[in-house]
């Protein structure tokens, strides 16, 4: 997993295992 220094804005479930991450003050970012 990938551990970023970063406040989390909100996180929506696409899938049961994909997450899009919102991140302040980043750019959004998709995990997969």
């Amino acid at each position: 997993m990938q551990v970023l220094n970063a406040e989390v804005v909100s996180i929506t479930p696409l899938t049961e295992f994909v997450y899009k991450v919102e991140l302040k003050p980043s750019e959004p970012a998709e995990f997969k």
